[in-house]
């Protein structure tokens, strides 16, 4: 991810942190905390970065790899990956970086988990839905995948998740086609209209130095 990536995310609630606004019956502490991180990157705070742990270093190091070989193994051609990876705009308060895309109609998102338990249990998913199914991480990717879809406005994401060990001993990598679906956008687009409107009071209020009640 270059400068001018970071730099266009800020205060946009990304794909990869959707999850955080996608809750059941009401809003969570999770909902609440993403908010405020927008509110305080709209306001022109930054935190310092996270430092990177042996899992992310293990995920960065391997996505090349994975997509190369996912190129090997499905013969389509991944584009915008790595330093000329993309940050895709949707409106003035969302967006999404593809880890590569192909053609004017796929995605990609590229998981390479540290541990090979949950890399076989990825790899092991055969519809969308299963991975919706599987747990907070599951739903944190399947959430990610569904509005890459519908920020980029494409019709398919493959999840694909890697383990070098598992490839360099017996050529076996996971692929998960997920495609789009409309009423997971709208669900997607009434979370997000609602987040960027509170996140939207949070600013109005520092600004003004309001002590106008936020929610309502």
């Amino acid at each position: 991810m270059g400068f001018l990536d970071t730099e266009a995310r800020i205060g946009r609630i990304t794909a990869s942190s959707i999850s955080d606004i996608m809750y059941d019956k009401a809003p969570t502490e999770t909902y609440y905390t993403l908010c405020m991180e927008k509110a305080y990157e709209r306001l022109g705070i930054m935190k310092p970065p996270n430092f990177e742990g042996d899992a992310i270093v293990h995920g960065n190091e391997n996505e090349p790899m994975a997509l190369m070989f996912f190129e090997i193994e499905t013969g389509l051609k991944v584009e915008k990956t790595g330093s000329e990876s993309e940050f895709i705009k949707y409106q003035d308060f969302a967006g999404c970086t593809p880890d590569g895309l192909v053609g004017d109609k796929r995605g990609v998102e590229v998981k390479c988990p540290y541990n090979p338990a949950i890399f076989l249990k990825q790899s092991m998913l055969k519809k969308q839905e299963d991975l919706k199914k599987m747990g907070t991480v599951g739903k944190k990717y399947y959430w990610q995948c569904q509005s890459s879809l519908l920020f980029s406005n494409r019709e398919a994401w493959d999840f694909v998740s890697f383990h070098p060990e598992f490839y360099k001993k017996h050529k076996f990598m996971g692929r998960l086609e997920i495609l789009s679906v409309m009423e997971e956008w709208e669900q997607i687009l009434t979370r997000l209209y609602e987040a960027n409107n509170y996140i939207n009071k949070v600013v109005e209020r520092v600004l003004n130095k309001s002590t106008t009640k936020i929610i309502t």
